[in-house]
Order: structure tokens, then C-alpha cells, then sequence
């Protein structure tokens, strides 16, 4: 049986959110073959020398990054090893790659990323805020700006305005680092990104349109992340039993942040106790005076 063929695309793959941008420097032609629990990876240097390397199948991708890095020289952070429009992680095993089953024909690509590139990647990662001084050609890639805002998340106003206003790119940003909304003006009242960065934060809420701090379901879904979220809710949904209680279970503090009818509740604050007794601090003045309320912040042991 002739065993089946996975070998790299003439020319660059169609960019999308999940794909940097490749490099300059041209990626070397790749095949691979399937046989067995074996693998072997050929891969083609531009002068046309072909060396093939053997793998166990549940060898992972760093694996193959390390063979590519000794044999080629190009450094293993510089690398990225791409099937469809995913990047695989240097954890994967190569029998997890789609395809890889005898006879069926698969690609891979290599992009290689440029020294400068890594560079600043390994700047922004330990400090977000250093993507201000990066070139403006870094401040409009991809990868760069993503590692900038997961280290901080108001990094993100330093990204290029093509970056801020790209509904794609900035949903991948905000599930980085909710905060990135901030300098999404253009997508403040964009329900999915506004989900997507609640998710990661719920704080993010307060960057949030008017219209959606109204909504009952976004609110819910910050106060579950970060009960202090309420703070930045509608005044009617500060006074919403199951919006205050929800926030009041992730954070007893949030309490403070309900209406003035709510903490000034008997029944409601009895409930709020339930979650946490410590809540009675934010409960009325002649609450903190009432015996069952009392009894319910101080329950016997």
C-alpha cells in the first residue's frame, strides 16, 4: 500500500484569527507518512535536501519542533505548525492530528516567525504594557498584541486601530483579558464580545453599553463571575432579588451594591444570610437591630 502523503501548500494559507502572520523567511515543504504506530516526517530544504525523521505516534509536537530546530536551525519559539487554520499546541500528540489515519491525505504548514517578532512576544509576556514601545508593525500583529493583553489587559489600547475595531480579533482578545473591552468603543454594545470578555471578567461589565448593563442575562452572567459586576448594573437590576443574590453568593461584599429597598428587605437580607453571614454588614440600620437577623448572622456552631 503506497502510504499517504501530507505535504505543505505552494505559497501562503489564507490568514484567519487563530493563524499569525507569517514571516518573511520561507517555511521548508513538509511531508508526512503513516505507518503503524510509526511516523516519519520529511521534510524538503529549499536546495531540495529531504531528511526524514521517525516518530512514535504518540510522540508530541514539541517533538517535532525540536528535530526542526537541530536540523534547520530555526529556533523552536519561532516555529508554528499549523493544520487547516489551527495552531497545534507543542503538547499535542501526532495521533490527535485530523486525518491521520492510513490512507487518508492530510497537511501541515510550517510559518516561521521573524527573531524580532519573538522578541517582542517574550517582552510583552512580562509586561504587557511594553507593547507601547514596539514598532507600529508589532503593534498591528496579532500575536504580539494577544500576548500583551493576557499578561495586562489595558495593553490593548496600544494595539494598532485596525486591531480595535476588528470584531474577530477582539473577541479573542477580550477572552484573554476581559479589560481589552475597554478600547473596543466600537463593540461596547456587541452582546458576544461583551459575553465573551464577562466570561473571563465579569468586572469588564462597567465598559459595557447602557443598553446591555439594563440586561438582565448579561448582569447575570457578570455578577456570576464577579459579584462586585453589580456595582455597574442598572439601578433595576440592583434592586433584582436573583441578580443581588447571585452576585451575593460569588462575593458577600456585592450586598453593598444593592438597592437601599433590598438591604432595608427582611426577607430578602435573611436570604442574602444564607449565602454568607457576613452580608449583615450591608443590610439597613434597623436590620442590624432586628433578633432573627441577628440570630441568622450568628448561627450556633
Amino acid at each position: 500500500m503506497t502510504p499517504p502523503v501530507l505535504s505543505r501548500p505552494a505559497g501562503s494559507p489564507r490568514q484567519s484569527a487563530a493563524a499569525p502572520k507569517p514571516a518573511a523567511v520561507a517555511a521548508p515543504p513538509t511531508t508526512e507518512h503513516f505507518q503503524g504506530n510509526r511516523i516519519t516526517i520529511s521534510i524538503c530544504k529549499v536546495s531540495a535536501q529531504q531528511l526524514d525523521f521517525h516518530f512514535d505516534r504518540n510522540d508530541r509536537v514539541k517533538k517535532v519542533k525540536e528535530k526542526i530546530q537541530d536540523e534547520f536551525s530555526i529556533s523552536f519559539e519561532q516555529q508554528r505548525l499549523i493544520v487547516g487554520n489551527r495552531i497545534l499546541s507543542d503538547c499535542e500528540m501526532l495521533s490527535s492530528i485530523p486525518g491521520n489515519e492510513d490512507g487518508v491525505k492530510i497537511q501541515l504548514t510550517l510559518f516561521i516567525r521573524s527573531k524580532e517578532v519573538v522578541e517582542a512576544i517574550k517582552r510583552v509576556q512580562n509586561n504587557g504594557l511594553a507593547l507601547q514601545y514596539v514598532s507600529e508593525e508589532l503593534k498591528a500583529d496579532r500575536e504580539v498584541v494577544l500576548a500583551a493583553v493576557k499578561q495586562y489587559g489595558f495593553a490593548f489600547q496600544y494595539a494598532s486601530k485596525e486591531l480595535k475595531g476588528d470584531r474577530e480579533f477582539v473577541l479573542e482578545a477580550v477572552k484573554q483579558n476581559g479589560e481589552a473591552l475597554w478600547f473596543a468603543s466600537e463593540l461596547h454594545g456587541d452582546r458576544d464580545v461583551v459575553l465573551a470578555a464577562l466570561r473571563q471578567n465579569g468586572a469588564a461589565l462597567r465598559f459595557a453599553s447602557e443598553e446591555l448593563k439594563a440586561n438582565r442575562g448579561v448582569v447575570m452572567e457578570a455578577v456570576q463571575n464577579n459579584g462586585f459586576a453589580l456595582g455597574y448594573a442598572s439601578e433595576e437590576l440592583q434592586g433584582d432579588p436573583e441578580v443581588v443574590l447571585a452576585a451575593v453568593k460569588q462575593n458577600w461584599q456585592a450586598l453593598s451594591n444593592a438597592s437601599e429597598e433590598l438591604r432595608a428587605n427582611k426577607d430578602f437580607v435573611l436570604a442574602a444570610l444564607r449565602q454568607n453571614g457576613a452580608a449583615f454588614l450591608y443590610a439597613s440600620q434597623e436590620l442590624q437591630s432586628d433578633h432573627e437577623v441577628l440570630a441568622a448572622a450568628n448561627p450556633p456552631r
